[in-house]
């Protein structure tokens, strides 16, 4: 026993001396790229009893039922369990656990906690996510970067009796919890407080099913605001119904597909300028339909468009026009860009359950099909893809893979880990990029998306409008109303999805919500830009300011102006003398390079 079994029994032997209290980590806030607190971690407390210390179980449990408002009998019953220890309460506040402790009785252990809370309630809700009850996330970047925000939990250690009763001269051990990190998301606070206004506003305007918008920037693939609606209160999570928490909680602008209709002619239209099978200027002709494999496909204007240029196609929504290109491309290519796009494959975010692309299967598309699939039907993608792909359109060609998140740093602010632009690959040609640039700027001048226009601003964009289908067949009545643009049309810094889902009354995308997505892009040039603008001229304006202006009492005139020639500096001078009795700016100053100097001369040094 003592030589063979020593450690093992000697192991086995300290699980009987001693008791544990878990210590939970402070869980790590979740922040905007700005710094802005979305989500975090108040501390709390958990209420444990140990009934071997209990001196009156009726007692305890009375004064318990009062202070946490719980039900008598419940405390009661517990208390007479036959464990070590017992949690009573969880997630209690600061005053509580105040008076618990100013009621003290021996057998009350108060271990220190944390829960959750979110800055702004109703806000961001599908993409921050919520946790449980033990604080692990449960949905959305609370989930997926659970591990991250977690940190490390401790313990305190006491040494007790068989019964569990801590011992008057026991050994006592603490270990300290480890904070988790803290995650910087690319949403910025203020852009996102005004699309989720615009989201709601649109709901009740339309009496719609849902309403969807992603603000993106084209070039790095950082996504600035995502909402969607219907949602709820991150701080009032409606728990009493699972399967509606559920259908809530979902990022559907992620996880959910959607034929995006006449939004997808922005990627038909690329594909086929870069294979050299179209150009802005190619005749097209429209009687209203076209006749593919014995099947009528209607344009939307039944009476046709007539002879029109593949820049007019685009302005006026043609189908017929992206039909003829779509069979032109033909399956094998029109797939491979599918394929380029991401879209078959989807992007690896940092959310559960990311949708990829609904696309037949090759070997049974046939031509009407691709006819179909030309114009944003018979396919379906995710929102996020779809703003993606029109990203990759209109950047100069460059896939980049969208992301919510730009790093994560430590509880003190350094940087653990950084996310950068990913480029994928190059898709398109800038040559391609720019010229669907310029023909979707005049869709919103002159066509379908004129109720996006902003005057005086450079705005590009498409208008869609798809039919829902439910069971295989067209449902009559519901409808996908969408725009997608970008800004400055030019050199585009921003694009915006709006989605209008099932909107009542009026349902064309060019009237429901390109009209939303112009509100978005009036805050963009009024609020963001400008105030980027700001920030790059205070900016601009210290970065000049590199040189420190030395101290240049005492010196001679010729010293002092040998050394201000030196650093870049100009100089005048007033009084008689050759020594420096006066400087203005004093030492120390931050100057630019060509700043004055006043210099004050004396003929004696003091």
């Amino acid at each position: 026993m003592q030589v063979i079994s020593a450690t093992t029994l000697s192991k086995k032997a300290v699980t009987e001396w001693f008791r544990d209290l878990p210590l939970s980590a402070m869980r790590g806030a979740i922040v905007d790229r700005n710094g802005i607190t979305l989500a975090s971690s108040v501390t709390s407390y958990d209420v444990y009893v140990r009934p071997a210390s209990m001196e009156n179980r009726y007692e305890m449990a009375t004064t318990l039922s009062r202070v946490l408002d719980m039900d008598y009998e419940t405390i009661y019953a517990k208390l007479g369990k036959n464990q070590s220890e017992i949690r009573i309460a969880s997630a209690i506040d600061y005053a509580k656990a105040c008076e618990i402790t100013n009621n003290y009785m021996a057998g009350i252990y108060l271990v220190e906690n944390s829960s959750r809370e979110y800055a702004f309630g109703d806000f961001l809700t599908q993409l921050l996510g919520f946790t449980n009850a033990d604080g692990d996330g449960q949905m959305g970047l609370e989930l997926y970067y659970n591990e991250i925000l977690s940190g490390v939990d401790g313990k305190m250690i006491e040494q007790t009796d068989i019964k569990g009763k801590s011992l008057p001269d026991g050994l006592s051990y603490y270990v300290s919890s480890v904070a988790g990190y803290t995650l910087q998301t690319t949403i910025d606070y203020n852009l996102q407080m005004y699309v989720e206004q615009v989201c709601g506003e649109a709901m009740g305007n339309f009496g719609a099913r849902g309403v969807t918008c992603i603000v993106t920037s084209p070039s790095s693939g950082e996504i600035l605001a995502v909402c969607h609606k219907p949602s709820f209160n991150l701080n009032n999570i409606p728990r009493n119904d699972v399967a509606a928490l559920m259908e809530q909680s979902r990022l559907t602008p992620v996880t959910d597909v959607y034929e995006p209709g006449s939004t997808f002619k922005v990627i038909t239209g690329a594909m086929a300028l870069e294979e050299g099978l179209t150009s802005s200027g190619d005749g097209f002709y429209c009687p209203g339909y076209r006749i593919i494999g014995g099947v009528k496909i209607s344009c939307h204007r039944h009476t046709g468009h007539g002879s029109q240029s593949l820049a007019k196609g685009y302005a006026n929504s043609c189908n017929c026009v992206f039909m003829d290109l779509a069979l032109r491309l033909g399956l094998d290519k029109f797939y491979s860009y599918l394929d380029k796009l991401g879209l078959l494959s989807g992007y690896g975010l940092e959310i559960k359950n990311e949708a990829k692309a609904l696309a037949m299967n090759k070997t049974l598309v046939q031509s009407f099909d691709l006819a179909r699939m030309g114009f944003g039907q018979a396919i379906a993608v995710s929102p996020l893809e779809l703003v993606t792909s029109v990203n990759t359109v209109i950047n100069g060609g460059m896939l980049y893979k969208p992301t919510f998140v730009r790093a994560v740093l430590s509880s003190d602010g350094k940087v653990v880990s950084k996310n950068v632009a990913t480029a994928q690959r190059q898709v398109f040609s800038a040559k391609t990029s720019q010229s669907v640039r310029e023909m979707l700027k005049g869709v919103v001048e002159n066509g379908g998306g004129k109720n996006a226009k902003i005057d005086g601003v450079s705005i590009g964009g498409k208008t869609g409008t798809a039919q829902k289908y439910e069971n295989g067949v067209i449902a009559q009545g519901k409808y996908v109303a969408s725009f997608v643009g970008f800004y400055p049309a030019e050199e585009p810094k921003y694009s915006v999805l709006f989605i209008v889902d099932e909107p009542q009354g009026a349902y064309y995308g060019s009237v429901v919500a390109a009209p939303c997505a112009k509100k978005v892009f009036e805050y963009i040039v009024n609020n963001i830009e400008k105030l980027t603008l700001e920030q790059e001229e205070y900016k601009n304006a210290h970065a000049r300011s590199t040189i420190i202006m030395p101290e240049l009492y005492g010196k001679s005139l010729t010293e002092a102006a040998s050394l201000l020639s030196a650093l870049g500096l100009q100089y005048l001078v007033q009084g008689d003398g050759d020594t420096i009795c006066k400087q203005l700016q004093p030492a120390g100053t931050l100057m630019a390079e060509g700043d004055i100097v006043l210099l004050t001369l004396t003929d004696t040094y003091n």
